[in-house]
């Protein structure tokens, strides 16, 4: 396994944003790339939902977990 960094961009609401995050890289049969993304929906001009006429607000942070699967040929 190869632990390094990458660069990642990401779209929500049409606004674009660049991230860097740690990712493992793992090559067998076929390559599997996974990591954990932290961001705040803010940087996207979003809002935190609220639920039950705002009793319940929900933070404006969340976590991606990604895992990318490529099978070579």
């Amino acid at each position: 396994m190869i632990t390094g960094k990458a660069k990642i961009d990401i779209t929500i609401a049409g606004k674009q944003k660049e991230y860097q995050t740690c990712i493992n890289v793992r090559a067998d049969h076929e390559l599997k790339v996974n990591g954990v993304l932290d961001l705040d929906i803010t940087h996207f001009d979003l809002k935190s939902p609220k639920k039950l006429l705002g009793l319940v607000k929900l933070d404006k942070n969340i976590k991606i977990i990604f895992e990318l699967f490529i099978k070579i040929l």
